[in-house]
């Protein structure tokens, strides 16, 4: 009898274990402020202000990564007359093997995460499409088509993406 209890117990603790298991980067929200000077230091950068909230996904056991992200007056957005604007968009997170990975759904593009330490969250994308919603977007984050750039994120108080989406 006492081993039947030790099985239960073993296979109860596994199945909790697998259903709190979890599929993108760690929940919390994340941001990073660009000074002028780093502005100026890299031309092509895009990205003034960027803040991202890492969520359960209310749908299923997944996450979802909330993503607003300020433009810069500079690069490829400053010549499609899209600098100083805010861009918003949700993407899907899972794990590819021991990596998270964020995407857009209907291809629009996607990010790995690259570090993910509780504190800071480093991720890469060569294509992410931000604002228009859902399948659409106005702005890639890669600075260069198809060419990987890296975003590295600090850890933000949870009033911080309160007050960038609103809850």
């Amino acid at each position: 009898m006492r081993s039947t209890i030790s099985i239960s117990a073993i296979v109860a603790l596994a199945l909790a274990g697998a259903a709190t298991a979890q599929e993108g980067p760690r929940l919390g929200c994340y941001a990073r402020d660009y000074t002028a000077a780093h502005l100026a230091s890299h031309p092509d950068q895009i990205v003034g202000h960027i803040v991202m909230r890492v969520r359960p996904d209310p749908a299923g056991p997944g996450t979802l990564a909330d993503l607003a992200v300020w433009t810069a007056d500079q690069g490829h957005v400053r010549k499609a007359g899209l600098g100083g604007q805010r861009f918003d968009q949700v993407l899907i997170c899972w794990r590819e093997g021991k990596a998270a990975v964020c995407g857009v759904e209907c291809d629009g593009g996607l990010m790995q995460v690259e570090r993910d330490d509780g504190e800071v969250l480093q991720f890469r994308t060569d294509y992410l499409l931000v604002g228009g919603g859902g399948c659409e977007g106005l702005v890639d984050l890669a600075e260069r088509p198809g060419q990987a750039v890296s975003y590295r994120l600090s850890r933000a108080p949870d009033a911080a993406c309160a007050s960038a989406f609103g809850n």
